[in-house]
């Protein structure tokens, strides 16, 4: 009975055969899940086809066999109206906008051969720069276009009147070749599998420009940017797939190999449960500069008005304290990567208000003895260079503040209380500052209203 269940086996040529028939069946399906791209596609909720400036894109990687570094190849379709020129569509490589690589897409239909594709990168939650020869060169960052062109769309599910479509295909010429933070986030073909991307698009910028330069205004704020995960270990070709294959996208599947949040992306890893050391150091350095600028200095003013007899001669202390936050806060940002300019420059400024404040209020304004302070009080020009240095450190410390916000991309939420939280303490300053100029306190010759009284003399 088993020989005779065996039979088909039964020679050493068949055995072979047949067992190398089955090795062969095994791997080929992991052969081709192996060599099948990365794609995600954006689309409005809820919808199965594109809305105008929406996307699908597809991604490969390849290993070099000049440099034996990983090329990342690229297929990207921007969906639009017929003949639409409107807008612009972009997706960058990295969890945000700093460090990020951005390829953006636009052009006209009618007087354009080709979409034009820009690539940028950002410094923040700001309009991303363009990569000039210099900068590519230092980063050994070589992205080549290779095809590009409009085509026509068409489908019976279309209930937006689509009829044109931007398609162009680049390559990142060895993308892991360690690549200067500065110019583009790092990326890893081994691990982990999935790894953070964003998109953003505006629906209705009118170009009078179409070259890679050209200006871009701001990315729409109702789904108009996020973030999608891209298993780009499972995007890894084999070393056999032609260099001048290009990845292609399949009509109909809105995500192969990608997610549009780590729920939806079954292998990808958990969330680390420790923050890393940057992301640390940028919370601190947030924190330390917003206690500076929202809490200590309008406290400082609060002490003057409403403090306790001698408060006046004394508040430099929190100006003291809000200038040592604002200190550790810039040595923090030190070892932070991807600053911006104009972060630094505003924060810069705040420091260097608010330091001038502190030292002024202690050796001019601020003295041991009643009658020093009284003295002060009664100089016009030295109350208003005060009360100028506090309004200059407010203004730098709240632009510090929203800037910072800008460059981490807070959300809209945030900002909004942020912004409440600002022109609360700018309304409650201006009152008691006018309220204090029209004399409307009663203030008495008691010692108890003395030092209220001086506070009011050094805002007014």
């Amino acid at each position: 009975m088993i020989s005779s269940y065996w039979r088909p086996f039964g020679n050493t040529s068949n055995n072979m055969a047949s067992c190398c028939l089955l090795i062969l069946a095994m791997f080929i399906p992991m052969a081709l899940v192996h060599a099948v791209p990365s794609q995600y596609c954006n689309f409005r909720a809820g919808q199965k086809e594109p809305g105008a400036n929406d996307f699908c894109m597809a991604v490969s990687a390849r290993q070099n066999q000049s440099t034996q570094l990983h090329d990342l190849y690229i297929t990207m379709e921007v969906y639009r109206p017929q003949d639409s020129a409107l807008g612009w569509t972009a997706i960058g490589i990295g969890p945000g906008m700093a460090q990020s690589l951005d390829f953006i897409v636009y052009g006209d239909p009618k007087s354009l051969p080709n979409p034009v594709l820009s690539v940028r990168s950002s410094n923040g939650h700001w309009e991303p720069e363009i990569f000039d020869d210099a900068t590519v060169d230092a980063g050994k960052l070589r992205v080549g276009l290779m095809q590009g062109g409009w085509h026509a769309y068409s489908s019976p599910l279309n209930a937006e009147a689509l009829g044109t479509v931007a398609r162009v295909s680049l390559v990142c010429y060895s993308y892991d070749s360690g690549l200067d933070p500065e110019l583009a986030s790092p990326i890893s073909l081994s691990a982990p599998p999935y790894q953070s991307w964003i998109w953003a698009k505006s629906d209705d910028q009118q170009f009078s420009d179409y070259s890679a330069r050209a200006s871009l205004t701001m990315h729409s704020w109702k789904r108009g940017y996020g973030h999608f995960l891209v298993n780009m270990t499972g995007a890894l070709v084999s070393d056999e797939t032609p260099a001048s294959t290009m990845p292609t996208i399949r009509p109909g599947i809105p995500a192969l190999g990608a997610a549009s949040d780590l729920e939806e992306a079954h292998l990808a890893p958990a969330r680390p449960r420790n923050p890393s050391s940057s992301m640390i150091m940028a919370l601190s350095h947030g924190f330390l500069a917003s206690l500076a600028t929202v809490l200590i200095l309008p406290g400082g003013i609060f002490f003057i008005v409403s403090g306790p007899p001698g408060a006046a001669a004394h508040h430099w202390q929190l100006d003291l304290l809000a200038m040592a936050c604002l200190f550790l806060a810039s040595i923090l940002a030190l070892f932070l990567p991807r600053p911006s300019t104009a972060h630094q420059i505003i924060g810069s400024a705040a420091l260097l208000t608010v330091t001038v404040l502190a030292v002024y209020g202690k050796s001019v304004r601020h003295q041991s003895r009643p009658a020093a302070v009284h003295q002060a009080a009664h100089r016009p020009w030295t109350r208003r260079i005060h009360v100028s240095l506090g309004g200059l450190a407010l203004v730098a410390g709240y632009g510090a503040v929203l800037t910072g916000m800008a460059v981490h991309e807070a959300s809209t939420f945030q900002y909004v209380v942020v912004c409440v939280i600002i022109f609360a303490q700018i309304g409650w300053l201006s009152f008691s500052t006018l309220q204090g100029a029209g004399g409307k306190p009663n203030i008495g010759a008691g010692d108890s209203k003395r030092g209220q009284h001086q506070g009011y003399e050094l805002l007014t």
